[in-house]
């Protein structure tokens, strides 16, 4: 029982800190290290990152909607030699934009990821990261609110926002909290760079499914696995969704001051914990 209880607080945490700028790989790390939380295996993993999945495809599922049309009537358009860049189309822009951010995204995902969870481990550097996030939750709060919407985005906006999401790669960066940061020092709109900042999220969420989705049926489970391995999906899924709408209604009352907060904390913590392991 204690380990379905164990597997489960994963799991909320996952759906918690994956979408609030807060870090979830730093989180996680941090979850293992001082509660003991023996590492999950690849289907777990797996479940984790669908269940964020879903908590977006609900949220933004409108929007979803709208950029999968987008995609035809751009498919469409290009085999009948009209216009692909179309200002007039807000959502045509959004869809080109996102595939814009996602490539220096994947380029550092899959040339720099598993050389920075290796080299990056230690709850020090974890902390100094989350230190990091903390300055741009607190930067972002200084930062003049932009006007820019969907149809506005620029090239060079979609490439600051992937470089951004990029950098996320070091575990106690966060990723929403870095391309929030990328889309409101690009003039976005709060509502816009949170939106965005999801949006482009699904890329990254799906990404990590399939470089992983081989592995997933390797080996079997026990039914108490399968129980704590579904109650976390189920966890990972709603706490996410939650944590959406709580993120999308404190970027319409343009505050983040808790999260700088909460992240200045968390840093503070991780250093002293890891000096204190270290000479221990």
């Amino acid at each position: 029982m204690w380990e379905i209880i164990k597997t489960v607080i994963v799991g909320i945490v996952q759906g918690l800190t994956e979408f609030l700028p807060v870090s979830s790989s730093g989180h996680i790390a941090i979850f293992k290290e001082v509660f003991g939380l023996s590492e999950a295996g690849v289907a777990f993993d797996v479940l984790l990152h669908f269940g964020t999945l879903i908590a977006v495809c609900v949220f933004y599922f409108k929007d979803i909607v709208a950029l999968v049309v987008e995609f035809f009537e751009l498919v469409k358009d290009v085999f009948n030699g009209r216009k692909i860049f179309n200002k007039e189309r807000p959502y045509r822009v959004l869809l080109i934009m996102l595939v814009v951010t996602t490539i220096p995204t994947a380029i550092a995902g899959l040339l720099l990821e598993d050389l920075f969870e290796t080299i990056f481990t230690s709850l020090i550097v974890i902390g100094c990261a989350l230190l990091l996030t903390s300055a741009l939750m607190y930067i972002i709060g200084k930062i003049k609110i932009g006007e820019k919407q969907a149809k506005d985005i620029t090239f060079k906006d979609a490439l600051v926002v992937g470089l951004c999401q990029s950098c996320a790669i070091v575990p106690g960066l966060s990723r929403s909290g870095s391309t929030i940061f990328g889309g409101r020092i690009s003039g976005f709109s709060p509502q816009l760079a949170v939106k965005y900042s999801f949006l482009c999220s699904l890329p990254t969420i799906l990404g990590a499914i399939v470089l992983k989705i081989g592995d997933l049926f390797e080996g079997s489970l026990e039914n108490t696995q399968i129980i704590a391995y579904a109650l976390a999906f189920v966890a990972a899924a709603v706490v996410g969704y939650l944590a959406l709408k709580m993120l999308d209604h404190m970027a319409k009352r343009k505050n983040m001051k808790p999260f700088a907060i909460y992240c200045l904390i968390a840093g503070v913590f991780c250093i002293v914990y890891g000096i204190i392991k270290a000479v221990a």
